[in-house]
């Protein structure tokens, strides 16, 4: 009975969420404070754009409410545009407001000199390096 019961909870452990790797990876941050940071273990590269999770610590920001977000986002990498596929706001809180998921989210411009354009470039050279 014992070993039944190791081994469900091997089983169990093996096929939770938690199990998954997550590599943040710092990209930068903005001039109000947050920081921008990919899960490198997350970047699969689709046919037509490369797919990710990224995480904004907003701790130290205060232009914003949230103190954290993070987003299923995609970037088409010779374009230099970015979309979000779902997105999450943790407030100070403990509560949450999510967005999406959407579809067929629109590309918008990853703008010169942006975090978009540091993160679009950040994930395009791993997806292109693999």
């Amino acid at each position: 009975m014992k070993t039944r019961a190791l081994i469900t909870g091997v089983i169990a452990l093996t096929l939770s969420p938690t199990s998954f790797a997550e590599n943040w990876v710092s990209v930068g941050a903005s001039v109000s404070g947050s920081e921008f940071l990919v899960d490198t273990d997350s970047i699969v590269v689709e046919v037509g754009y490369v797919e990710y999770w990224i995480t904004v610590d907003s701790k130290k920001d205060a232009s914003v409410d949230y103190r954290e977000t993070k987003a299923l986002r995609r970037a088409k990498c010779g374009q230099r545009r970015l979309a979000t596929v779902y997105r999450v706001e943790y407030m100070p809180d403990g509560s949450n407001n999510s967005y999406g998921p959407w579809d067929y989210p629109t590309f918008s411009p990853a703008v010169p000199g942006s975090m978009g354009q540091a993160e679009t470039e950040f994930v395009c050279a791993i997806a292109n390096s693999s």
